[in-house]
């Protein structure tokens, strides 16, 4: 009996190592994709607090160019305009609206006027071609 105690039968004297190639990378994968959904979920939650941040800026932003249009409003107001110039700058209203009219020294003269090269030129070829109908009339007779 002893000798039966001692030896094993072949198949139970190895560890069977099938199981092992199968758990391992399944093991490894669950853990990878552990791992990848752990790192998804942070970049969203990331990413939700980045957008936040930058709607908040935004809005402050808006504030900020509202209350400059504001200001630019009440700066460019003409009751403004006026209050600045008569308190900080001494300016003061004119008392009556003045506007100064050139008066030319000499009157126009009416119907006098000095022909232009244009008219000059027409009433030289004028005479001209009058004068050759004339040599042409008396050589016809």
């Amino acid at each position: 009996m002893t000798a039966e105690r001692g030896t094993r039968p072949a198949q139970a004297a190895a560890p069977s190592l099938r199981p092992n190639r199968v758990i391992l990378p399944l093991l490894i994968f669950i853990l990878g994709l552990a791992l990848f959904m752990a790192w998804r979920q942070t970049t969203i939650v990331r990413v939700g607090y980045e957008i936040d941040r930058l709607k908040n800026q935004v809005a402050l932003a808006r504030a900020e160019r509202d209350r400059l249009q504001l200001e630019v409003t009440r700066l460019e107001s003409l009751d403004r305009i006026e209050k600045v110039a008569t308190e900080r700058l001494g300016m003061v209203r004119p008392l009556q609206a003045r506007a100064y009219v050139p008066v030319p020294s000499t009157p126009p003269q009416v119907g006098l006027r000095q022909p232009g090269w244009w008219e000059k030129l027409t009433s030289y070829l004028a005479g001209k071609l009058a004068g050759l109908k004339k040599a042409e009339a008396k050589e016809v007779r």
